[in-house]
């Protein structure tokens, strides 16, 4: 049987290896974590209304203080155009040169179960601080 499949199973080896002699620098994570650098910066939407957002160098950019963001969804027509109402996660598997800082923003939220009862529980955004891009 191994005789039948020797190719395969060779490049499988091959790949296997291949991938652990990346360069450092260059290297992506093979388990989908990709880590960006993140700066805190402002943007200014349609209306001329300025908000603090974090811009990464992958080019996603989200709101700073998002909390309000999510408790009311219909407020994020106003934001500006690209910006995301969501935190990216600080560390190594996010915004990896930001940190942690508190307190989260907590809101109630409340669905509906298969039973038909109303279930509330409370939603926690985390808010990060990143250095200011120069």
């Amino acid at each position: 049987m191994l005789y039948k499949h020797w190719k395969k199973f060779f490049l499988s080896v091959l790949a296997l290896f291949w991938s652990g002699c990346e360069n450092e620098d260059d290297a992506v994570a093979s388990y989908g974590c990709f880590p960006t650098q993140c700066y805190n910066t402002t943007a200014t939407n349609d209306l001329g209304e300025v908000f603090d957002i974090i811009e990464c160098d992958d080019g996603y950019k989200y709101l700073r203080q998002s909390g309000i963001y999510y408790e009311h969804p219909e407020l994020q027509e106003k934001l500006p155009e690209g910006v995301e109402a969501i935190t990216p996660p600080a560390g190594s598997c996010g915004a990896s040169n930001c940190t942690n800082k508190g307190p989260d923003y907590c809101y109630k939220e409340s669905k509906k179960t298969l039973e038909g009862t109303t279930q509330e529980y409370e939603v926690c955004v985390p808010s990060i601080d990143c250095p200011e891009k120069h």
